[in-house]
């Protein structure tokens, strides 16, 4: 089994993806989000792997799931008061350019609209369940689908 995951939210998801992995017997592989356009699609990606990253969903041909852990731009203003210490205004701040930034460079680089969740198979929202939440229903949604 080949799955994607990516998230829009500043939380590291990686212990979420290892841990999924290790249920299922997977390996863990991250996909930087700088990778150069010219490399084009992972033809021959490794079975049975989990690949973290925003380019995933794009960059590995024919996943099994592909999934998208989305946040809120509230749930990201917590977590920044909370992890950084800074103002919500700081926070709102700081979403504002990063987004924007990160939707112009997938944008400009490789002509990807980010906020597309057509593009995956299962979106969860993460603002209300935590990470043994998150593997609970990825775990589910692996478990019923069809063979």
């Amino acid at each position: 089994m080949i799955i994607t995951i990516a998230s829009n939210g500043y939380e590291d998801i990686e212990p979420t993806c290892k841990a999924i992995a290790m249920r299922y017997g997977l390996k863990f592989e991250p996909i930087e989000d700088n990778v150069p356009k010219e490399e084009g699609f992972f033809n021959k990606p490794k079975k049975d792997t989990i690949y973290k990253g925003m380019l995933a969903v794009w960059k590995i041909k024919d996943p099994d799931v592909r999934i998208f852990l989305k946040a809120s731009s509230e749930n990201k203003i917590r977590y920044l008061v909370e992890n950084k210490k800074i103002t919500i205004e700081e926070a709102k701040k700081e979403i504002e350019t990063k987004d924007g930034e990160m939707r112009e460079y997938f944008t400009n680089n490789y002509g990807l609209n980010i906020k597309d969740y057509g593009n995956y198979d299962l979106v969860i929202n993460i603002d209300k369940i935590n990470s043994s939440g998150i593997i609970d229903v990825i775990e589910k949604y692996l478990n019923k689908m069809k063979k």
